[in-house]
């Protein structure tokens, strides 16, 4: 059965730097990714994805 959920910035965020691949937030995303969990997202939630993923302290290709 399919879920739909919003996921919270941090647990995106969260996902993408941490190590741990056993993790409860990277396992969200494989869910995601096998389509078990539907991502539900306004624009507010998009603009406020940009927005946190946009931090310099985020990119470590960017000099601070």
């Amino acid at each position: 059965m399919k879920c739909y959920a919003v996921i919270d910035t941090n647990v995106l965020v969260s996902s993408l730097i941490t190590r741990n691949m056993k993790s409860p937030v990277v396992r969200v995303i494989e869910l995601i990714i096998d389509g078990d969990v539907v991502p539900v997202y306004s624009d507010d939630t998009m603009k406020e994805y940009s927005e946190v993923l946009h931090r310099k302290n985020l990119n470590p290709q960017e000099k601070i």
